[in-house]
């Protein structure tokens, strides 16, 4: 009776195995070979993904009673089986996907900008835009990209490193400290918005200038463009559409990076202060800013969320 083999090699892209870099984090292991750039170490099977490229693919080696299963799941996330190298064992090849059908309304190539943190008493908001061709929306169905709050932020975390080398995108940060600076001179937050979210498509619209242009919707348009007229450089010929992240590759994909930003400030902030600081502001956020005004100056709570929330009204009382 012949055994079940036990040795199966794939075909990974780039930004594949840096996928399986991050999904096997705590198992990773000391290189058994120079020419092995991951080693993974797992309960039942090990992973050798070697440095040598096969027509622009990594191959990676699968090995161990557990390696099939293994196997399967990377094919199911994109790998490529290698049907040379596999000792003549069978393993479950999915049916190659249909092409993504195309999003009513969208034309390519397409940009489109998003923005996270507004909601958030603690921490900065992030803008972002970025810049997706037609090739893009197999790939970006397969990493399950859309609008970030329908994405675990553990999820954002291990996706965003491969997001942000794959794709061409701009994205702006307002600080805490601008921001209460920004209201103070009477400007709002919508207002605030607008203006980031000028510079971030105008950075890419001079990347593409062919490229059409979408954004999640959070003002009419004219009272968009109202806000930016004092703006020595505008962009025009904007499609406005409320949930866009759900409608345009684009605004989902500068949904989720502007997300993985926001996470890794906060994470700095947290780190900077000491505790790990909440999300939102709901009355848990209220009851957390009370106990951190008990070992911190108002002066140190305002440097780190946003002064004209009805939150620090509440906190102080």
């Amino acid at each position: 009776m012949n055994e079940q083999p036990t040795s199966y090699t794939l075909l990974f892209p780039d930004e594949l195995v840096e996928l399986l870099e991050r999904h096997y984090k705590g198992l990773l292991g000391e290189n058994p070979s120079p020419y092995v750039t991951t080693f993974v170490n797992g309960d039942g099977f090990t992973i050798s993904a070697f440095s040598k490229l096969v027509n622009g693919y990594y191959r990676v080696l699968f090995q161990g009673k557990k390696a099939k299963n293994e196997a399967e799941k990377w094919i199911r996330k994109g790998a490529i089986y290698d049907p040379k190298r596999n000792e003549g064992g069978d393993i479950k090849i999915p049916a190659k996907p249909k092409a993504t059908s195309i999003p009513k309304g969208n034309k390519f190539p397409q940009l489109g900008s998003d923005e996270v943190g507004t909601g958030d008493y603690f921490g900065p908001i992030t803008v972002c835009a970025a810049y997706v061709e037609e090739k893009d929306l197999d790939y970006l169905k397969e990493l399950g990209i859309t609008d970030s709050k329908k994405m675990t932020d553990d999820r954002i975390k291990e996706l965003g490193p491969i997001l942000i080398k794959k794709f061409k995108y701009s994205l702006i940060a307002l600080n805490n400290e601008k921001y209460n600076a920004a209201h103070a001179k009477g400007i709002n937050i919508n207002k605030m918005k607008a203006k980031l979210h000028n510079k971030v498509l105008l950075k890419l619209s001079k990347q593409y200038p062919d490229a059409h242009r979408y954004m999640d919707q959070f003002a009419a348009e004219g009272l968009y463009y109202s806000y930016l007229k004092e703006d020595r450089e505008v962009v025009r010929n904007i499609t406005f559409s409320t949930k866009g992240e759900l409608h345009y590759p684009c605004v989902a994909l500068a949904s989720v990076i502007a997300r993985y930003a926001f996470l890794a400030l906060m994470d700095e902030l947290s780190k900077k202060v000491g505790v790990t600081l909440p999300f939102g502001a709901s009355n848990a956020v209220e009851n957390f800013a009370r106990n951190f005004l008990k070992s911190h100056s108002i002066e140190e709570l305002d440097a780190i969320t946003k002064a004209d929330f009805a939150t620090r009204k509440k906190v102080l009382g």
